[in-house]
């Protein structure tokens, strides 16, 4: 994927964050209520995506 830097942070609704612990360096996405996409910047205008999770707050 390649986009211009800080692209992906200035799309609102995307919710781009960064994260801290153990992903500290990495950012996470909003796809939908209910999937975040975990990413991290590998170069200048490059981006690795890391893992796609579902958020459920619901234990079964």
């Amino acid at each position: 994927m390649k986009l211009a830097p800080g692209k992906v942070g200035s799309i609102k609704s995307f919710n781009d964050e960064p994260l801290i612990g153990k992903r500290n360096g990495q950012r996470s996405v909003r796809l939908s209520k209910a999937y975040r996409v975990i990413y991290k910047q590998i170069e200048s205008g490059r981006y690795e995506i890391i893992q796609i999770v579902e958020v459920n707050k619901h234990e079964y």
